[in-house]
């Protein structure tokens, strides 16, 4: 618990476990009572009452899983649903951090001023952009397909749903295999980012995309620090997101090249579809962020497909730097220091 807030060392563990225990509870509860509303003019009472329970927290916790073989395909023009499953998505995603920064601020704003941490707006803001870019894009890029003949209103609420929903949570509500590769491509980035540290979403994090987009930013205008909101990022703490980056990168790298290796041997005719390599990303960077999206290429895999596929989510799940740390074990190491010797880059 103290390495999920490590933007500040807290003692108060149980107080923070109670909080999101709470939020927990109340963000489910108030998505079981909208999709119970939802559902009961469809379905009895009580089958609505339990498809709102499975859908609410299967959102909440960004596993989209869905009781429907169509995901939500059926409902892309239903209001009160998209709102419910996109507010438990971004609420699952964003992080108990931020959640108990906010839950800190409201308890204390009449004794005294409390600031938000660098942690929670720098989640807010780069969550709001993803959101925010990703939604555009769609509703740009599918235009002449997904969108064709959709209402504008209905066309915006799809956008946004897909922007937010790729980013971990596993939903669609459109037919993911029918989308443009440019599209597909989009959403792929999405789901290699993911949600928020201390969150139910996977990815490399949307803090990672935020530090190491700064550094870039800075080292290409000759500026050592990282600055955030007028505070400095430790240089360790931009190490382990490059080092998270990169790791990430060829992990996806390696198993899509196995899976592209063998189906090219074993099956060679198998899925024709011309774009296999935007078709196994999606389903490899779609394992690793634990969204759960699928083209449709997955339940046809032979097993030894499968079980990478497993190692992908597995790893995704609990960290890629907690499962590195893991095998490799030990502590920290100094090694041997040698003369210093400048290399060419770039």
């Amino acid at each position: 618990m103290q390495n999920l807030f490590t933007h500040s060392f807290r003692m108060d563990i149980r107080i923070i476990i109670r909080t999101i225990l709470t939020f927990t509870f109340i963000a489910e509860s108030i998505g079981i009572l909208l999709l119970t509303l939802h559902w009961s003019q469809e379905y009895p009472l009580s089958r609505a009452l339990y498809m709102a329970i499975f859908h609410s927290i299967s959102a909440f916790c960004n596993a989209g899983f869905s009781l429907f073989p169509d995901s939500m395909v059926r409902y892309h023009d239903n209001l009160l649903l998209n709102l419910s499953l996109i507010g438990l998505i971004i609420l699952g995603g964003i992080g108990f951090p931020v959640v108990y920064d906010f839950y800190l601020k409201s308890k204390k704003r009449k004794t005294s001023r409390i600031k938000l941490a660098v942690q929670t707006k720098v989640v807010l803001v780069t969550t709001f952009i993803l959101i925010l870019a990703g939604a555009a894009s769609f509703w740009i890029l599918e235009q002449t397909n997904t969108l064709h003949r959709q209402e504008p209103f209905v066309a915006l609420i799809i956008s946004l749903f897909q922007s937010i929903t790729c980013r971990t949570a596993g939903f669609n509500t459109v037919d993911i295999a029918s989308l443009n590769d440019a599209t597909l491509l989009m959403m792929t980035v999405l789901m290699f980012i993911g949600g928020s540290p201390g969150s139910c979403a996977g990815g490399v994090k949307t803090t990672t995309l935020a530090i190491l987009a700064t550094f870039a930013w800075n080292s290409i205008r000759n500026r050592n620090r990282i600055n955030l909101f007028k505070k400095s990022i430790p240089p360790n703490t931009v190490n382990r997101s490059l080092l998270l980056v990169l790791i990430s990168a060829i992990l996806i790298g390696s198993i899509l090249f196995l899976l592209l290796a063998r189906s090219s041997v074993a099956h060679p005719a198998l899925y024709g579809r011309e774009n296999r390599l935007l078709v196994y990303l999606f389903e490899t960077v779609s394992a690793f962020g634990t969204v759960g999206l699928s083209m449709g290429v997955t339940p046809s895999m032979p097993f030894w497909g499968e079980s990478w596929i497993i190692l992908l989510m597995y790893i995704g799940r609990v960290g890629v730097l907690t499962f590195a740390y893991t095998v490799v074990g030990g502590g920290l190491k100094n090694g041997v220091e040698y003369a210093e010797e400048s290399l060419m880059v770039g």
